[in-house]
């Protein structure tokens, strides 16, 4: 049943005249007479009938003209709902967020200012690593993600690049390598480590322990963990140093310090990804406004 046709039924009930709702539709009298007489071979019983005083509704067609109007409205309710959606105004968006992305001053300010902007929005957040994010994307139960080490061979992907996130060294506020700007391998060849599992994170762990590999050093742990938060939390305890991300100095405790390791240009790259068909509507605005925050903080 295609629309236009409600639309013509409606238009000669309200106007109780086949000519004026003609004229109202411009189309051809005979043209509407047409489709009447086909939607009332469809419902099989008269929807108008035509007297000296104009054109009425019979029962039937009360009953068609009340359904009709309202079935019309939500249709236009719908594309009105669909173009709200599709400018950034309405719906539902679900970014997936890892450990990195949650302290990055950029990542917390967008995801709060598109809350102000776009009210009418369900913005959810989720926690997931970089892998599990990737996954989501494809199953589409995440419309975007803040993801490190984009694999460039997921050409399906869009990107919008954050920045890198350099490694560095995390002591305790009185350690003895505390005083010193600088560190060198060889001030740490020795000391005990906070490591965080590479089971769980091996995006980040293995290009971290490549790169320790390849300036002759493999960290000593005397504990494995689950979370970088947990890790600064044992540094603390000083049950040994931790190789962590700079931003982390965001959410340090007083107690806990940060050292460039001298051999150390190693980092990790924070991206804003989204499949290339999805990258419209919320997507779309979503990015940009992560874009403008990046611009404005370089």
């Amino acid at each position: 049943m295609s629309l236009h046709k409600l639309k013509y039924f409606i238009a000669v009930a309200e106007n109780q005249s086949f000519s004026r709702a003609a004229a109202a539709l411009n189309v051809a009298q005979s043209a509407l007479s047409r489709h009447i007489a086909e939607l009332e071979e469809r419902i099989g019983a008269p929807l108008l009938e035509r007297s000296a005083h104009g054109v009425h509704m019979t029962p039937v067609g009360r009953v068609f003209f009340d359904e009709t109007r309202d079935a019309l409205a939500q249709v236009d309710n719908a594309f009105g709902q669909a173009r709200l959606a599709a400018a950034g105004s309405l719906g539902s968006l679900t970014i997936g967020v890892n450990e990195l992305a949650v302290r990055h001053p950029t990542v917390i300010l967008a995801l709060a200012e598109f809350v102000k902007r776009h009210p009418a929005v369900l913005l959810r957040a989720t926690m997931m690593t970089s892998m599990e994010q990737f996954r989501a994307l494809r199953n589409r139960q995440i419309d975007a993600g803040f993801v490190i080490e984009r694999p460039a061979a997921m050409s399906e992907l869009d990107h919008l690049s954050i920045g890198r996130d350099d490694f560095m060294l995390a002591l305790p506020g009185d350690h003895p390598l505390a005083d010193r700007q600088t560190i060198s391998v060889a001030d740490i060849m020795d000391e005990p480590f906070v490591a965080v599992s590479a089971e769980r994170h091996w995006l980040s762990q293995s290009k971290l322990l490549a790169h320790c590999h390849a300036n002759g050093f493999t960290p000593r742990p005397v504990i494995q963990v689950d979370s970088e938060r947990l890790q600064i939390a044992l540094v603390r305890e000083k049950m040994g140093l931790g190789l962590v991300n700079a931003s982390v100095r965001f959410t340090l405790p007083p107690d806990v310090i940060l050292r460039p390791v001298r051999e150390f240009q190693v980092g990790l790259d924070l991206d804003l990804v989204w499949t290339g068909q999805n990258g419209g509507g919320l997507v779309g605005a979503f990015r940009d406004l992560v874009a403008q925050h990046i611009a404005s903080a370089q």
